[in-house]
């Protein structure tokens, strides 16, 4: 029935302090609201622990608090799991949260599942996920109805995500209702809206069906782009914008996601990490200083060490320097 009236207090003194920059004492007193039951401030104290880099520190507060049922700890317990290769503590964190109607957690599960193969789970997972709106998920899961066969749910997939604004979804809704429906008019529909926002791919598309020189003739297949980021980084990546956000600075997962994959990919089997940035200068014949930003961002988000988190506007830079990195290098990408 309700917390200790001194817990309460001092939650929302640990909410004040934190306004006003004292974290010191924003984390004395949501310890102190922890210690009372409240497992917000325990969540809370495991976001602010993983944003200084304590790690061990974070994950015994998001325990304690998932333990007691709060939602939001278990799931980012989960991706710390899942970012540091434990997917099986990863999934048993995710379930919960899931059940209790936690978008991200369902959306984490399918993605592990359809790593298993298991392709009806990750349907049950996707679609609840895409149920909450994200366009992302909508998309994931049409790609798995289209693989079970279920032509119909996954043209209505990837029309949402594409409705959403998903340029991906546009893209391979177009090529689906050219493919499946020979509806070219409404396929190069969705392809130039793809276009529009950039997608190279759907750009090509275009440029080949007004030469009437079409490229594809069977259904697309899973994942339309060529960067393929790892699992373990999209949870890292979705970790950071939780935490991150939670503190008010709104980071897009999928841009981090990103910048940490076209790192990895790309200097993956350097043996020497000593110059990376000039090195990809060297390849890429960007500037220096523009790479050195994106490794400063890249490496707040992978390992946070505090006080601050990279800004938007700084991970919007270092987005542009990736993507022109990958354009530029990403097809010798693992031929050094």
């Amino acid at each position: 029935m309700g917390w200790p009236e001194g817990t309460e207090a001092a939650r929302r003194r640990a909410l004040l302090c934190e306004d006003a920059g004292d974290l010191d004492a924003a984390r004395r007193w949501h310890r102190e609201a922890a210690s009372g039951g409240d497992l917000t401030s325990a969540h809370d104290l495991g976001s602010l622990a993983y944003g200084r880099g304590e790690e061990d520190e974070a994950l015994r507060w998001w325990e304690l608090a998932a333990r007691g049922g709060h939602t939001g700890a278990a799931y980012e317990l989960g991706l710390f799991l899942q970012a540091n290769r434990d997917p099986e503590g990863a999934e048993a964190c995710y379930l919960p949260a899931a059940g209790t109607g936690h978008p991200g957690a369902a959306s984490r599960l399918g993605g592990l599942v359809l790593a298993r193969g298991d392709l009806r789970a990750a349907r049950v997972w996707f679609e609840r996920a895409a149920g909450a709106g994200r366009t992302g998920d909508q998309r994931m899961a049409g790609f798995v109805c289209l693989e079970l066969g279920d032509v119909p749910a996954a043209r209505r997939w990837f029309g949402r995500a594409a409705a959403g604004g998903d340029p991906e979804g546009a893209f391979t809704l177009g090529l689906l209702l050219i493919a499946e429906d020979d509806d070219l008019p409404g396929g190069l529909r969705w392809l130039r809206r793809a276009a529009q926002t950039g997608h190279r791919r759907a750009a090509a598309e275009v440029a080949s069906l007004l030469s009437r020189r079409p490229l594809f003739c069977e259904p697309p297949a899973r994942g339309g782009s060529d960067l393929v980021v790892e699992p373990e980084l999209a949870a890292r990546a979705e970790l950071a914008s939780a935490v991150a956000g939670r503190g008010g600075v709104p980071l897009r997962a999928d841009d981090l996601a990103e910048i940490l994959g076209t790192w990895d990919l790309l200097t993956r089997s350097l043996r020497d990490h000593a110059d990376v940035a000039g090195w990809l200068a060297g390849r890429s014949g960007l500037p220096q200083e523009a790479i050195e930003r994106l490794g400063a961002v890249r490496a707040g988000v992978a390992r946070p060490r505090g006080p601050a988190w990279p800004s938007p506007a700084e991970v919007g830079s270092a987005l542009v320097t990736a993507r022109e990195l990958w354009a530029r290098l990403g097809r010798t990408a693992g031929a050094r």
